[in-house]
């Protein structure tokens, strides 16, 4: 099952709860973690540096021939992730004029259901084509809320 959790507010604990749950779910059977937000901070929450040459969503989404299975790394709590950085704010800009665009990244991770019991994709706090790619990957949605009044 691939869940994406969005929202289009920043802090609203989209990759905070996206740690949480796949902490969990690691803990029954395989899990892996997508960070499709630019900002990266569930590459760097889970406490991985990205390297010079590292395979990172940003290639996934861009390249037609890069399988998401050569980005997936084990992080220092044995969580498996797909990791972003902010290369991906270029990668979202590069698919706008790519056919069929919206679906790329459901197009990426549809062979990786065999080899995992759960899939979460953590998106950025927006609407643009990165979240859209998400909604069309996922089964699901998990949508996370601060109940507060907006000042």
């Amino acid at each position: 099952m691939i869940i994406a959790i969005a929202n289009q507010k920043g802090g609203v604990a989209k990759t905070t709860s996206t740690i949480a749950l796949g902490g969990l779910l690691a803990e029954q059977g395989s899990c892996l973690i997508v960070d499709f937000d630019p900002q990266g901070n569930l590459t760097t929450g889970l406490g991985v540096r990205i390297q010079a040459g590292q395979v990172t969503a940003y290639e996934v989404l861009t390249n037609r021939n890069q399988s998401a299975a050569t980005a997936i790394i084990e992080t220092p709590s044995g969580i498996k992730l797909l990791p972003a950085d902010i290369s991906l704010t270029t990668g979202e800009k590069q698919i706008l004029t790519v056919a069929d665009n919206s679906r790329i990244l459901r197009k990426k991770l549809n062979p990786l259901r065999e080899e995992f019991d759960h899939i979460l994709i953590d998106c950025p706090p927006s609407l643009g084509m990165l979240t859209l790619n998400a909604l069309m990957a996922a089964d699901m949605v998990l949508i996370p809320v601060q109940c507060q009044f907006l000042l």
